[in-house]
């Protein structure tokens, strides 16, 4: 990722520590019309009704895409859903998210970053296949009644991990719900429902990711982490998804296929969390 929107980016993730607090924090300006997408990029996806239930539905719109990616980056973009950002690396929109957590309701934009390209890579354009693209976000939290703006900016992260090949991240598949998983230490686990494209063409699958809405501790840690992508069978068909207490453990096992639908078998793939390399793994059954 660009070494200018790491310094620069990286200290605002330190807000997210303070979560909750919000204080200095610029606040994240009301949704207008959607904008009209670049040639380039991908239309953004309309902001995904909450996970969860428990609150009553938010009136207020989502923070707007553009003002999502501003936050990532400090860039204005002019309106646009996917620009340049420094040597040769581009950003682009890839969704948003509002949900419960901790008795508390957020939304979270996320983007990805291209590689940064030099020399005649830069210049030819030439796309690497085997390379991923670095997941970021910018988190809101649902301003008190009353407030001059209906959501307070806490922070963003610009490297939550990686995923994708070829340039490009995997694309969300809207006609399939996301679904959550509040562990015991309040940590939510996100599965969103996505499409792999590749030589034999699309495939759809789970793109994993966990939210920590308690105050950060370590350098190290962060507000969301991405955990894997979980393949859900080929073609069209999606396999089902089962989020799966284990016990004593935090996190979820998540069970893919199942139930005889032919999207994955009659035996589900069980995958656990490996808190080492913070992953999902399919395990020997």
């Amino acid at each position: 990722m660009p070494s200018r929107i790491r310094l620069s980016v990286l200290s605002t993730a330190t807000a997210l520590v303070l979560a909750g607090c919000g204080a200095g924090a610029p606040p994240a300006p009301a949704a207008p019309s959607a904008p009209t997408a670049p040639a380039d990029s991908a239309p953004a996806p309309a902001a995904t009704a909450p996970a969860q239930t428990g609150l009553p539905a938010a009136t207020a719109p989502a923070p707007s895409p553009e003002s999502v990616l501003t936050a990532i980056t400090d860039i204005d973009g002019g309106g646009a859903l996917s620009y340049d950002v420094e040597n040769g690396s581009k950003i682009h929109y890839w969704h948003g998210l509002e949900f419960e957590a901790d008795g508390k309701r957020y939304y979270t934009g996320f983007a990805w970053f291209t590689p940064t390209k030099y020399g005649a890579d830069r210049t030819s354009g030439r796309i690497d296949p085997a390379a991923k693209v670095v997941l970021a976000h910018a988190t809101y939290q649902a301003s008190a009644p009353g407030a001059q703006t209906p959501w307070t900016w806490l922070g963003s992260e610009p490297y939550i991990g990686e995923f994708g090949h070829a340039e490009q991240g995997n694309a969300i598949d809207t006609t399939r719900k996301p679904q959550t998983f509040t562990a015991p230490s309040g940590q939510l686990v996100l599965a969103l429902p996505s499409t792999l494209a590749g030589d034999g063409g699309a495939s759809p699958a789970y793109e994993v990711l966990v939210f920590n809405p308690h105050e950060l501790k370590e350098t190290k840690d962060r507000k969301w982490r991405y955990v894997g992508t979980l393949p859900a069978g080929s073609g069209t068909a999606a396999a089902p998804l089962a989020m799966v207490a284990v016990p004593g453990a935090d996190l979820p096992a998540l069970q893919v296929g199942g139930g005889g639908n032919g999207a994955g078998g009659d035996k589900p793939t069980e995958y656990r969390y490996d808190l080492a390399h913070n992953t999902y793994r399919p395990i020997s059954r």
